[in-house]
């Protein structure tokens, strides 16, 4: 009888141990993400910041869109990524109407742009040195079910939201960052004057978008912080948003929002602040930047 004991425990866990694992909501590999513990922060200089674009990106672009000839080379180097037809995607939500929206059973998910076009001060745009500066453009999902949801390649908790966008010049990592720009209006009070539209995903909705955002661990002046922003939004939402060309900016994406209209975008929306950083795909936790 022991030898028969024996044999079924083994025989069963090797089949658990064979079983594929699957996460829940059909996303497989997603990190949970931590909460922040810590009002202060001793491992990065509150005054070192990184940037949205380097001083001399942010000098080429002004050049190329003040330039013909330029601009008509890389108008034929933008990336023109192919989005869901309109008919099947979900309308923006109206600014004030996104906690009834949220009410609906379907609904797991509030997905929001945001596009700050540097022109009210702030650390993390294009310059540290007073240079150039073309803001910042990054997206936020918020968790408006009642379980754990995958934003991105992250788990986060119900009423809980974290940031995600693309960035260039930090050592740490360039391209995609979760929570870095919490980070930001957190210690330094960042993104004032922003621009922002919302809507509601249901989970399928909510899959498309973490796909787009898992293939976005990439940055370059032509797939920027504003190009990555405006992808994830377009490929859900019918109320399409533009970052211009040739080449995309967030001053570009702030106007394309504020041609909706005030019933569709709002300002100075608030960022929240629930998830310590993130950075790459797959995640792994930041040691320079963490709260």
């Amino acid at each position: 009888m022991k030898k028969l004991r024996l044999l079924l425990s083994t025989i069963l866990a090797g089949c658990l141990l064979c079983m594929p694992v699957v996460a829940s909501n059909g996303l497989d590999n997603c990190l949970e993400a931590e909460l922040c513990k810590s009002e202060s922060n001793s491992l990065v200089e509150i005054n070192s910041h990184p940037s949205s674009f380097t001083e001399e990106d942010a000098k080429f672009i002004q050049e190329i869109n003040n330039n013909p000839l330029l601009f008509e080379y890389f108008e034929n180097e933008v990336d023109n990524f192919v989005y869901t037809s309109v008919s099947e995607n979900a309308p923006c939500a109206v600014s004030d109407d996104t906690v009834q929206i949220a009410s609906d059973s379907d609904v797991v998910a509030r997905l929001q742009i945001f596009a700050w076009d540097g022109s009210t001060g702030g650390s993390s745009g294009s310059s540290n040195n007073g240079g150039i500066n073309l803001g910042h453009a990054f997206i936020v999902i918020t968790n408006v079910s009642d379980h754990n949801i995958c934003a991105g390649n992250l788990y986060i908790l119900p009423d809980t939201g974290i940031t995600i966008g693309t960035w260039s010049g930090i050592d740490e990592h360039q391209g995609l960052w979760y929570a870095l720009e919490g980070y930001y209006y957190h210690y330094k009070g960042d993104y004032s004057g922003s621009y922002s539209m919302a809507v509601m995903l249901t989970q399928s909705w909510l899959d498309k978008a973490n796909k787009v955002i898992r293939d976005g661990d990439s940055w370059s002046i032509t797939n920027n912080c504003s190009s990555f922003a405006v992808k994830v939004w377009n490929t859900v939402c019918s109320d399409k948003l533009s970052a211009g060309v040739p080449i995309n900016t967030p001053a570009a994406l702030k106007n394309s929002i504020a041609s909706y209209g005030t019933n569709k975008y709002g300002i100075d929306a608030a960022i929240p602040v629930n998830y310590t950083t993130y950075y790459g795909e797959p995640p792994k936790r930041s040691k320079d930047y963490a709260f």
